[in-house]
């Protein structure tokens, strides 16, 4: 879409039309109806002037006013000209609340003083697809200056501006000046905006889509030259913003800026106290994701005034995507994927001593939070005087604390050098110079690597006590942990401090007060280089070994510690040869923790390489997908007092799901959104979005919605959570399919394909082979189903889509405290509670009003249950307390294990609690309960734990868990229990239970190897229950103690026409318990048939039993078979791996190799292998690995073609005309290359 976009700038920038130039002259555009609706038609520059000048001001503050630009409108002699006439419009303060559609067309050479549009919003407006090319807007004296709007505070999209000059003496923008939100329910946007080439210069803050924005940014670009001016009225007190996307951008909460990118240099020189710059966002408040910056970042505070206070401070941020970050403490959104190629260099020359400057490739300072997966292959430089200046530069991060408990930094990569130098205090490192955290259970740092070279210098001859650390991954680690982290760059120290020495560490240079150790890491630096070295730490003050953590001694002949507090620190084991850490064994070592848990598969290897991470390859991942994702609001109808919006594009799909709260308007007291046909994500229906969206979770962000999918379907959905983060209570989402869908991350975060917190109602949806992987809960429709109060799943149904959790996982929802009616599930489910229809069916609170219903539910996927302990697994919930399952019926495996702890595994349910009914449900599938310390599987439910009620005699007289009008056929198996085990054709373990009309016919083997395993026709070990009108026929009942109907009760009993199987001895054995039977009777097959046992045994006979010409069933009991056994047990098949239903693409990443040492390794992180094989020779292209008759063409980074072929033979080779980045595409796949 880019390279489109910038196509179509060519021929705007350089096409020349003649007309006459504007001479001043205003009209007033003529008025149309279409539609029934009035428009303002505007056609030439008289009338565009007409309209903004006068016709905005008497209809100030409308929504009915409409108006679009028929055909382009040039103001200059031709379309490259500037129209000589100024255009100055009074400063009138007016609020345009319409309609402003340019329909496409452009508007060339427009002079002006102001913008087009001084204040767009409160109450509603709307300004979108128009270009502004050759222009200029502002001037020195100006305080706000921009090409569109001087004020956003509603919406902007698709708006270009194209070789046009902005500038102001405070805030510049080369789109918006200045976006406000007014309220949480009027939220201002900018999307899809684009300033190409041009300049924007201003003396506050200035950027070059907008210069300060208090909403959302969205989908923009800024190739422009965007400065900072130096400005006489700015004072020296003021605060400088500048930044190539925003100079300073605040979500109201939420997202403030995303999927954006910057190609323009930004320049700040300033005499400010306080400073940032950065190459998208000077400084932000809120989350940022998918960020990329390829332009120069250049910053320096110079200051030498002696009149201001001599105890002010002077400090800079500088970062190559922000020069600070800020993260408010309650917000849950993302701040992910980040790529920095451009240049980062920083200065502060001050007469003054305090200050900080801190310098980072992707963020210069980050505050309150975690991001992950970013890359910077710029050079970060930084140099400070004054002094006590405290300088901070990392290859990724300059300075971070992290002060919430939250995951740490995960998946960055540094490529670029890093210096840093200062007359006081220096911390370098590359990823970060300093990092300090809070205790915390979580990693602060891990999955990260740096191949530059990291370098800290301080003054020659300091007069003060100084530090300068210096580390290959970290300068500075305070209270932290850090885990599979590694270090390929020379780490070096210079200078020589007043006091003390410099501490260098091949991946630390200073690490301090933290419990845990560094663990699964090397160090392979060429060089390290100062006073204190270490192999892996310069300084360290920790009192654990490194665990598994090695560094190269043939490259540098040093201790692990060049200091130390604790002797144990200086482990020689972490010292190895090159061979050592090149080998294969090292890779093992590493994935498995030095052989204490599994193969984790995070690491490999490069032929007669060093170990690396997977994901630090050729490929680029989702962050760094090199085409950006378009935005675009759908129209919208007014319906009475309802406003219906109706998408028919992806980038208005992609709006809704990103932005469902800016679709809320004022004034309305309902909003719709439908589909208008079906809507292809990917580049085609197979194929997956490049790019993973976030769903909005600020704290205003619910869906407030009804979203009516019209019966059409979505697909190739890439989304890191789910559709919606919640929604609210009466809201309906409905008539959707959704198919060859991901949702996933590896942040421990719920997923579901719909929505995370449901508090409306999800009706006829459907989820089609499709993934959703998630952390604390993920379902295959919701993740918790209740959000303020219960929600409802209504109708809906997962198709073949696979649902991971380590936590809580279901077919159709994670959790629920609402209702589950008429839902379906043939997708695999994995986690510790798992279900096929919901993994954990309970109130959050005992005492709530919920709902908690799961009704006329099937399943036949298969439910694998493990993690910690306790671990449950169920056909249809894995966990069910306080609630009601009706007419649920299960055909899958149902498969559990665990190292430690508790097993419960049940064809219906895992665990049943409290006062629960089970009813009218039943199984088919087979139940295996592979291994655990304490094991329970039953038929039904592998434990129950009912509520027993006593009278004043201490007598039990009310069993509150009910187990009524059910069966099972599925063959229950125990493999392995180390300590008790328990196998039940119903029930694996339970008490107060009443049993009432229910039936066992699979077979059920026991064969743990423990005194207690012991198996029960009906249930194992019961604990005050009463069994009416029920019976138990199977051939195989297998354990070291067996009984019939069950092993023992315990407690009271009651037991009433039981029958089972005569070819078992025993019905149950009575020890301590008290209670009484009435007909508990073995029988043959034959006698066992309905009308034997019915003539046998009248009080048997119940309504519920229905006569199929075999054993007595229920009416809603399918099976056809009459047999002894119906359900035959096998294994294996849980071990299958999972498939799904979409494609991933791949696509190279834009590097320039170093022929020496590249750091790269053709490792794929997707699961898709392209066959598309491409060298490089001089000027030659080589591509092989086609199918014949395939077409082959070259692209260079315009978009225009440069070369192409047809195969007709295995290879092909292509001439390449110059130097430069071209990319190989055919068919569906493509290549980045580089040719010299």
């Amino acid at each position: 879409m880019l390279k489109r976009i910038y196509a179509a700038v060519l021929l705007l920038v350089f096409a020349q039309v003649s007309y006459a130039a504007w001479d001043g002259s205003v009209k007033i555009p003529k008025t149309v109806k279409t539609g029934g609706v009035e428009y303002y038609e505007i056609t030439s520059p008289e009338e565009l002037i007409g309209f903004l000048d006068s016709v905005t001001t008497a209809n100030m503050g409308k929504p009915s006013l409409r108006a679009y630009l028929k055909n382009d409108i040039v103001f200059g002699a031709d379309t490259s000209k500037l129209c000589s006439k100024r255009w100055v419009r009074s400063n009138r303060n007016e609020y345009f609340e319409g309609d402003f559609d340019g329909k496409g067309h452009t508007i060339y050479g427009l002079n002006a003083e102001r913008s087009l549009f001084q204040i767009v919003g409160q109450g509603g407006g709307f300004v979108h697809d128009f270009n502004v090319a050759n222009s200029s807007f502002g001037s020195d004296t100006a305080y706000m200056a921009a090409a569109v709007v001087t004020e956003m505070q509603s919406g902007l999209s698709n708006v270009n501006v194209i070789n046009t000059d902005v500038r102001s003496g405070f805030i510049a923008g080369g789109v918006v000046a200045r976006m406000l939100s007014p309220s949480d329910a009027q939220l201002a946007y900018i999307l899809s905006c684009n300033m190409i080439g041009g300049s924007v210069k201003g003396g506050t803050y200035v950027g070059g889509v907008v210069g300060t924005a208090y909403g959302r940014i969205a989908g923009c670009s800024n190739s422009a030259k965007v400065t900072f001016v130096k400005n006489e009225r700015v004072q020296p007190e003021y605060n400088i913003f500048v930044g190539g996307i925003a100079g300073d951008a605040e979500a109201r909460d939420g997202i403030a800026i995303e999927n954006s990118v910057n190609r323009g240099d930004v320049e700040m020189v300033s005499g400010a106290s306080l400073s940032y710059a950065g190459g998208v966002v000077g400084f932000v408040l809120g989350s940022v994701t998918n960020l990329q910056n390829y332009g120069k970042v250049s910053a320096k505070t110079a200051f030498t005034c002696d009149t201001v206070s001599s105890d002010w401070q002077i400090t800079l941020y500088v970062g190559g995507i922000a020069g600070s970050k800020h993260y408010r403490n309650y917000e849950e959104s993302e701040t992910r994927d980040f790529v920095n190629e451009g240049d980062v260099t920083a200065i502060v020359e001050s007469a003054l001593d305090e200050g900080i400057l801190a310098v980072g490739g992707i963020f210069g300072e980050n505050k309150n939070n975690a991001f992950r997966n970013a890359l910077n292959k710029g050079t970060v430089k930084a140099y400070g005087s004054g002094k006590y200046r405290k300088v901070y530069a990392g290859g990724v991060i300059g300075y971070t604390a992290i002060y919430s408990n939250v995951r740490g930094y995960e998946k960055l990569g540094n490529r670029g050098n890093v210096s840093a130098e200062g007359p006081y205090r220096v911390w370098t490192g590359g990823i970060a110079g300093y990092l300090e955290r809070a205790t915390s259970p979580f990693l602060a740092l891990s999955l990260s690597y740096n191949y530059g070279d990291v370098t800290g210098s301080v003054a020659e001859d300091p007069t003060e006590y100084g530090v300068l650390n210096v580390g290959g991954v970290l300068g500075y680690a305070d209270g932290l942990s850090i885990s599979d982290v590694y270090n390929r760059g020379k780490v070096i120290a210079k200078g020589k401090l007043n006091k003390g020495s410099s501490e260098v560490g091949g991946l630390v240079g200073f690490f301090n007060y933290s419990d845990r150790p560094i663990s699964n890491s090397y160090s392979a630096a060429p060089v390290v280089k100062g006073d204190t070295l270490g192999g892996i730490y310069g300084y360290s003050g920790l009192s654990y070994s490194p665990i598994n953590t090695y560094y190269d001694g043939s490259l540098a002949n040093i201790a692990t510690a060049g200091r130390f507090y604790y002797d144990a620190t200086n482990s020689a084991e972490c010292k190895k040869t090159t061979e050592d850490l090149q080998s294969e064994n090292m890779v093992v070592l590493l994935n498995t923790t030095g052989g204490t848990v599994a193969n984790r598969n995070l690491w490999t290897r490069r032929p007669d390489g060093y170990p690396v991470l997977k994901f630090d390859s050729l490929y680029k991942n989702d962050s760094a997908y090199f085409d950006m994702q378009q935005y675009a609001m759908p129209p919208s109808q007014a319906d009475g007092d309802t406003l219906v919006y109706t998408i028919s594009k992806a980038e208005e799909l992609a709006a809704f799901l990103e932005m469902p709260r800016y679709f809320e308007k004022y004034g309305y007291k309902k909003i719709k959104v439908e589909l208008a046909s079906d809507i292809v994500m990917g580049r085609d229906t197979t194929l997956l979005a490049a790019r993973q969206m976030s769903a909005d979770t600020g704290y205003t962000s619910c869906l407030k919605a009804d979203f009516d999918g019209k019966d059409h379907a979505i697909y190739g959905l890439n989304m890191s959570r789910a559709m919606f983060f919640c929604m609210d209570s009466g809201v309906v989402v409905q008539n959707l399919t959704i198919a060859n869908s991901r949702f996933e991350n590896d942040w421990g975060w719920s997923a579901a394909a719909v929505v995370i917190s449901n508090g409306g109602t999800v009706r006829n949806v459907t989820v089609r082979n499709s993934l959703v992987r998630g952390g604390y809960s993920a379902g295959g429709i919701v993740a918790n189903n209740h959000y303020a109060k219960y929600g409802i799943v209504l109708n809906s149904k997962n198709e073949n889509t696979t649902v991971i959790s380590s936590n809580i996982s279901g077919g159709i929802a994670g959790e629920s405290e609402g209702v589950l009616q008429s839902v379906r599930n043939s997708g695999r489910v994995y986690g510790r509670l798992a279900g096929g229809i919901v993994g954990k069916n309970a109130p959050y609170y005992i005492f709530n009003n919920s709902a908690r219903l799961v009704s006329d539910a099937y399943n036949s996927g298969t439910v694998v249950a493990t993690g910690e302990a306790p671990v449950a697994g169920g056909g249809i919930a894995g966990y069910s307390q306080l609630s009601v399952i009706s007419g649920a019926f299960n055909t899958g495996l149902v498969e559990g294990s665990v190292n430690r702890g508790a097993l419960m595994v049940g064809g219906v349910a895992g665990r049943i609690d409290s006062t629960t009914t089970l009813t009218g449900s039943g199984n088919w599938g087979r139940v295996h309960a592979l291994n655990g310390e304490m094991v329970y599987a039953g038929g039904l439910a592998g434990r129950v734990d009912g509520n027993i009620m006593y009278d004043a005699d201490g007598n039990g007289f009310g069993l509150l868990a009910n187990v009524v009008f059910s069966f099972n056929y599925g063959p229950v198996t125990v493999k392995k229990a180390s300590d008790e085990s328990y196998a039940g054709g119903l029930i694996g373990i339970g008490k107060g239970i009443t049993m009432q009309t229910d039936y066992n016919r699979g077979a059920v083997r026991n064969e743990a190897n423990v005194a207690n395993a012991i198996t029960g026709g009906i249930g194992g070990l019961l604990d005050s229950v009463i069994i009416a009108q029920s019976y138990s026929y199977g051939d195989t009942l297998i354990g070291k103690k067996v009984g019939a109907v069950l092993y023992e009760p315990t407690g009271f009993f009651k037991f009433n026409h039981v029958m089972y199987a005569s070819n078992i001895e025993d019905a149950y054995r009575v020890s301590s318990a008290a209670g009484t039977d009435s007909i508990v009777e073995p029988l043959s097959f034959e006698e066992m048939m309905y009308p034997s046992v019915m003539q046998l045994h009248p009080g048997f006979k119940n309504e519920k039993y229905v006569d199929n010409g075999c054993l007595p069933v229920f009416s809603y009991d399918t099976t056809s078979a009459c047999a002894v056994t119906v359900v035959k047990d096998f294994f294996g098949d849980a071990d299958e791996p999972y498939k799904v239903g979409y494609i991933v693409d791949v696509f190279y990443a834009d590097s320039t190799l170093n022929p020496n040492d590249s750091g790269l390794t053709p490792v794929l992180p997707k699961p898709v292998v392209s066959l598309l094989q491409v060298e490089v020779s001089g000027r030659n292209v080589a591509v092989t690995g086609l199918l014949e008759n395939r077409p082959v063409m070259v692209f260079d980074m315009r978009g225009r073609m440069v070369a192409s072929v047809r195969f007709h033979g295995t290879s092909v080779n292509l001439m390449i005309p110059k130097s430069g980045r071209y990319l190989v595409r055919s068919g569906k796949q493509s290549r980045l290359i580089v040719v010299r």
